[in-house]
């Protein structure tokens, strides 16, 4: 096997991405066993993967390129000073390189991050190229052509555009020399520690009714369901469970007033918000306790299919496809409100989220009620 020295796995992308990819560490690992492998990603992502046993290191993509740290200087500002900075660090790392090889597996590769590459210029770097999602509308510069700065690439030209990440992961593992005997070799995987077990336990209700967990909240303000929708939601669902509103700590405002418009319709005991009180790895620890989550087209849901449990996911049609749906389809729906202009790249068309916005409460309540019963 070849050996590619020190190699920089790079993951600079979104909670999600890193989760539909976390499966695929592992194979990466077997296949540079001698290798030292650092993991970056973004700060808010460090604690999701911190415990993974298949690579070396995990840091922040902000600690990549000195010249990051400087941006928000007022010296930045002055472009001589800028062109100069970035010049030298390219020109040290072309001669002592941080990393002899960048493994960046993103399908839609970004301005930002192929520019965090080109000043890192490490001798090997193998990416994907075919899809242009995030290319701006003039096109890559010249020196940031993925085709010109990857050294080995993966040609997805000539595959669905919508085929899901799993198995566009699948693909680049191939690629880059792996065996993937199924789909369940690269599922997801989130790493605990037995603290964070302990700490999602003391803080989730300890009940025998049916737990359902709601995640409202999203990463853009027009993939979230009107507030409203939970309280018609709480009217509809019949049975005695018992809601747990769940978010990150933008999200705190959102679930009050979906807590609020809950309890109109259930008793306070039976509505407990806890966003903002878990890190990514507590959360996932908390949604394993859920007897069924519904949620948004966010991280949480594809947290909630890795744990295990009955998810209903709220999805609009921008990427429908790409993301989701995926899991065991028993147990992992997907409710949306289908329409021709599905597969727009979130270009919508129309004043407001019509897919989103359509989506049926009591579609969501027959959904709901059918699993968890």
């Amino acid at each position: 096997m070849n050996n590619y020295g020190n190699i920089l796995l790079y993951r600079p992308d979104n909670i999600g991405d890193v989760v539909l990819f976390s499966g695929a560490i592992q194979h990466i690992r077997k296949l540079y066993p001698d290798s030292h492998i650092t993991l970056a990603v973004t700060q808010q992502v460090i604690n999701l993967v911190e415990l993974c046993p298949h690579v070396n290191d995990i840091i922040s993509t902000d600690s990549l390129v000195f010249w990051k740290k400087l941006e928000k200087s007022v010296f930045f500002k002055i472009k001589l000073f800028r062109l100069l900075i970035k010049f030298l660090e390219r020109t040290k790392n072309r001669i002592l390189p941080k990393f002899d090889t960048v493994i960046y597996p993103v399908k839609s590769p970004q301005t930002t991050h192929l520019e965090t590459i080109y000043y890192l210029s490490p001798r090997h770097c193998f990416g994907i190229t075919g899809c242009n999602a995030n290319e701006p509308p003039c096109g890559f510069p010249l020196h940031l052509k993925p085709e010109t700065l990857f050294s080995r690439y993966l040609d997805v030209t000539d595959l669905d555009p919508w085929q899901h990440e799993l198995q566009t992961s699948a693909n680049f593992l191939e690629f880059l020399g792996c065996t993937i005997s199924s789909d369940d070799v690269i599922k997801p995987v989130v790493w605990l520690s037995e603290p964070d077990k302990i700490y999602s336990s003391s803080i989730m209700p300890k009940v025998a009714r049916p737990i359902i967990g709601l995640f409202p909240g999203a990463s853009v303000s027009f993939k979230k369901w009107h507030p409203y929708n939970y309280e018609k939601l709480a009217d509809l669902i019949k049975k005695n469970v018992v809601f747990v509103v769940l978010g990150g700590p933008g999200d705190v405002e959102l679930t009050t007033e979906v807590a609020a418009r809950l309890a109109r319709f259930q008793p306070p005991e039976n509505v407990i918000n806890i966003a903002g009180m878990t890190s990514l790895r507590q959360l996932y620890g908390c949604l394993q306790l859920c007897s069924a989550l519904v949620s948004m087209d966010t991280a949480a849901l594809h947290l909630g299919i890795t744990s295990g449990i009955p998810t209903i996911g709220l999805v609009g049609g921008g990427h429908f496809g790409r993301f989701v749906p995926w899991g065991d389809p028993v147990k992992n729906r997907i409710v949306t409100h289908t329409m021709d202009c599905f597969n727009c790249n979130w270009k919508c068309s129309f004043q407001s989220t019509r897919c989103i916005e359509g989506i049926e409460v009591t579609e969501v309540v027959n959904v709901v009620t059918e699993l968890i019963h």
